[in-house]
């Protein structure tokens, strides 16, 4: 897929996404055709971990696509594992 560029941006006060000035609509339904392709495939499949940063504490993260986000930060290590599974628990 090359580099990845966003294409949306949310709106304040409203949580809807829109998208970006110069993203035109047909890019967009690309991407998303891609993306349901990988859904679909069973490729684009999100990985839950937690992780320690010695100054900062714990980090659930959830990863995509060799991309990690971080979803919750704990201040121990039995803390991040409850939230994580609470996380896990609610996509199901």
């Amino acid at each position: 897929m090359g580099e990845y560029l966003r294409l949306t941006k949310y709106v304040k006060d409203k949580g809807d996404a829109e998208l970006k000035d110069g993203a035109r609509i047909q890019i967009a339904i690309n991407r998303l055709a891609y993306l349901e392709d990988l859904i679909e495939k069973g490729l684009l499949v999100p990985r839950y971990s937690i992780s320690q940063d010695w100054q900062y504490g714990w980090w659930c993260v959830c990863e995509v696509d060799e991309q990690s986000r971080i979803i919750a930060q704990c201040k121990t290590e039995e803390a991040a594992k409850r939230k994580l599974e609470e996380i896990i628990n609610n996509e199901k």
